[in-house]
């Protein structure tokens, strides 16, 4: 019969088709449970009421809370659904990346939050035996699955203590009897027995491509792994975000139950787009798809929010939910080999990966495994040093791309990572003020600049973060072609946070007036909604942060959004460039800051999916030169050629007499061609070198009367 209905499908043809390109989850709708269990929405609610009121262990390092073991049955005729272990091993480190929210990784996106819960396959069985964790089943009927009239007899075929393990079943395929393409299913925790609870998922949507490529995999869009994610979130409580459509105002006992969650209509397919289809939040905020509880793309999935982790970890802590509250004990982890009790897998992040001499750089282990012992290794060139903790900080010596190595160890085994040039160490700029930056010259983000772009995607790191205008009149207030920019209509993924940070700054002799200057252009987006939906003004944010340890730490002066933020009224037009009457200045007093030699500014904007910012003319200034003319411009100092075999010029243009003094470093900060000083002329000037260096980078440092100005040189 299977075989029969397999061929009328195909001979159907393209109108079947449309039904199949949705993916959908096979979870029971909540709605059909409460027409059995009467208490099931109000036991949901409850449920928070065993949120612990602080964490369950308080500890120096930065390992999961809970662990969880699991088992995985691969039910299989044979055929491609028999994937490997392999395959089904490089699904656990993806569960890392989205539940732990870590740094770096797919799973560190917008708002989300380190749910501090982590999932670890079986190393030990029910007999005390040892194990991949991982069971072949042979049959040729259940592996086609019906949920309707197979899952007792699937969950039966293979099974272990579900008070012990986490049991998920890999088959070839789901039926349900619902349109689109079911891609696996899950039981709630106040509503399955001890022989239904579980995941039941395809086997070609368990594993994630970007670990194991050769794998078998249901589709480019349902390979990296998010449908177990999806799936462990019902296991854990979670409903989809769009539960009972709309909801009503009382957003904690309607729709999903998380009124950090912005309602939605309906599920949501493929790419997310700008909607607004409920507007009983309050404040009404466009839609959000991007949750791991709906249905867009695997690309494009990338976080729980604050709710949706309290119920996941108010649910590990309910008595009365039996097969959820020992699993991740310390007693069943020794007897599952699970956690720290099987070999760790090492990784890590940092605060910054830009950073200077001397200044403190927070180093944050993130490892699975549980590890108790942590030994870092910082190298570059000959300079090598060491440090131990979970959590470190960690002052560079010298200048230059430094690898950072970390060795992990648990009560089973070690782990190590290395991730060559992973942060930049520079040399803190000279003392002169004013400092200025108007990114008219060729390169972007300009010299000692740099930009921090958080997001990143299974396929590899956004394009979307800063960049800049390049059309006549674009500028601050119309007087240039270059401005720095950020096209928040760009991408969807609200609350994601893009970084521009300036150079370090020695300002240890400003300590009694110092203050920073800005042109900024922002409007916002007006969203006319089509018939059904609701229209709304969709804002986005920018800020202004000030370190004092060159980034390892900010202290934020600014923080302006929507109306605050606009220099002109909203617009229902998408604008990428500003005329001259759309800009504002800015001033923030940095006299408290001043009196260091790491000060360091950043523009940090928080995307709302609206339009696009544009920031100009940066100006930072004591008593002394807060009326100073600007003596040269970033576009007029260059080195010509470049790159060059070491013959090469520095053309110069002034707009007034001035003092000039200029030397060429290489990367670790050496001296290695010094310019005559002189006094220049106003106008342009040709000042010839020879370099008898080895190729490599260098660079061309230079003060302009009390201007500090730089470029990058290239020899080859």
């Amino acid at each position: 019969m299977k075989k029969i209905i397999v061929f009328l499908l195909s001979f159907l043809g393209f109108s079947i088709s449309l039904n199949a390109q949705k993916h959908v989850c096979g979870t029971q709708d909540p709605n059909d449970i409460a027409k059995h269990n009467p208490n099931f929405f109000q036991e949901m609610i409850d449920n928070l009421n065993f949120l612990p009121t602080e964490p369950q262990q308080k500890t120096n390092n930065n390992n999961s809370t809970y662990v969880i073991p699991v088992v995985v049955h691969v039910v299989h005729n044979n055929g491609p659904e028999k994937i490997s272990v392999e395959q089904i091993k490089s699904q656990f480190p993806s569960l890392f990346y989205d539940f732990r929210r870590v740094p770096g990784t797919p799973g560190f996106g917008g708002y989300g939050v380190d749910t501090k819960i982590e999932f670890s396959l079986a190393t030990v069985d029910p007999n005390g035996n040892p194990t991949d964790g991982v069971v072949y089943v042979q049959s040729s009927t259940l592996t086609d699955h019906d949920q309707a009239t197979e899952e007792t007899a699937l969950k039966t075929l293979s099974k272990w203590d579900p008070t012990k393990y986490l049991n998920i079943w890999l088959v070839k395929s789901i039926t349900t009897g619902s349109p689109g393409t079911v891609l696996g299913y899950a039981t709630f925790p106040n509503f399955a027995t001890s022989t239904t609870d579980g995941l039941v998922i395809r086997a070609d949507c368990f594993g994630n491509y970007n670990f194991y490529p050769q794998g078998t995999y249901f589709s480019l869009s349902e390979r990296f792994g998010r449908t177990p994610t999806h799936e462990i979130g019902h296991w854990l409580s979670l409903f989809h975000t769009f539960q009972g459509s709309c909801g009503n105002a009382n957003c904690s006992s309607s729709g999903d139950q998380c009124c950090d969650t912005p309602p939605t209509k309906e599920n949501n397919f493929g790419a997310p787009k700008r909607q607004n289809t409920c507007g009983n939040d309050n404040p009404d905020k466009l839609d959000d798809p991007r949750f791991y509880m709906d249905y867009v793309d695997n690309s494009f999935m990338n976080k729980f929010s604050r709710c949706q982790t309290n119920r996941m970890i108010s649910t590990l802590n309910n008595i009365s939910y039996t097969r959820r509250v020992n699993l991740w004990k310390d007693t069943n982890q020794q007897a599952t080999g699970t956690g720290k009790y099987q070999k760790p897998r090492a990784n890590f992040w940092s605060n910054t990966q830009n950073t200077v001499v001397g200044a403190p750089v927070t180093f944050i282990d993130y490892s699975m495994g549980q590890p108790n012992n942590y030994t870092w290794t910082f190298t570059s060139g000959t300079t090598t040093f060491n440090a131990s903790g979970s959590i470190v900080d960690v002052t560079f010596p010298d200048t230059g791309w430094y690898n950072v190595s970390l060795v992990v160890e648990n009560l089973a085994d070690t782990a190590s990572i290395t991730k060559n040039n992973f942060i930049y160490v520079g040399a803190v700029s000279p003392s002169v003020l004013p400092f200025t930056e108007n990114f008219e010259a060729n390169n972007f983000p300009p010299i000692g600049w740099s930009i921090v772009n958080k997001d990143i995607s299974p396929e590899g790191y956004s394009g979307v973060t800063w960049g800049r205008t390049n059309l006549n009149g674009s500028g601050g207030f119309g007087n240039s072609r270059r401005a720095a920019r950020m096209i928040f209509s760009g991408y969807s993924d609200f609350g994601q946070e893009d970084e521009l940070w300036s150079p370090v700054y020695n300002t240890q002799n400003f300590n009694d007036f110092l203050k920073l200057e800005f042109s900024v252009a922002y409007v916002p987006f007006d969203y006319q909604a089509p018939t059904g939906e609701i229209s709304l003004q969709v804002n986005d944010t920018l800020t202004v942060w000030v370190s004092t340890n060159a980034g390892n730490t900010w202290t934020r002066v600014y923080y302006k959004g929507g109306d605050d933020l606009a220099t002109d009224a909203p617009s229902d037009q998408q604008v990428n460039f500003y005329t001259a009457t759309q800009w504002r200045r800015e001033t923030i007093d940095l006299t408290s800051f001043a009196n260091t030699d790491k000060l360091r500014i950043k523009f940090m904007t928080i995307n709302g999916f609206g339009q696009s910012l544009s920031l100009d003319d940066i100006y930072i200034y004591d008593k002394t030169t807060q009326n100073t003319p600007v003596i040269i411009t970033d576009s007029d100092f260059n080195v010509v050629p470049n790159p060059n075999h070491g013959s090469a010029s520095l053309n110069v243009k002034v707009n007034q007499s001035t003092d000039f003094q200029a030397s060429i470093y290489d990367v670790q900060g050496k001296l290695v061609y010094q310019f005559h000083p002189q006094l220049l002329p106003a106008g342009n000037h040709t000042l010839p070198f020879n370099l008898d260096v080895p190729n490599g980078i260098y660079f061309v440092n230079a003060m302009v009367g009390n201007q500090f100005i730089t470029r990058k040189l290239i020899k080859n």
